[in-house]
């Protein structure tokens, strides 16, 4: 299964945070690639290319994430889905 999202990102503040938003998950980082062994199967988190987005006087950075689960789960899936989402949430402190 491949999910795509728009995040509002640098690759720097991705892989910032990124150890927070993993937990207990194994991973592995290779360029702008992340390979991630999950109990049921494995994903690659690919990072696109950083652009920006324009909001009439706000310049905000952005990239297309990509994650490609295989022979994963629903509920693993959709487990670390929830977990990664909420530690990558904006505005929650």
């Amino acid at each position: 299964m491949k999910i795509e999202k728009e995040m509002g990102y640098t690759h720097a503040d991705f892989f910032r945070l990124l150890p927070g938003a993993m937990g207990d998950t194994p991973y592995e980082i290779n360029g702008l690639e992340v390979d991630c062994k999950l109990p049921t199967g494995t994903l690659k988190i690919t990072l696109g290319e950083e652009r920006e987005r324009v909001l009439v006087l706000v310049v905000l950075p952005c990239m297309n994430v990509t994650f490609e689960f295989k022979d994963v789960r629903d509920e693993d899936r959709e487990r670390f889905t929830r977990y990664f989402d909420v530690r990558f949430m904006k505005g929650l402190g």
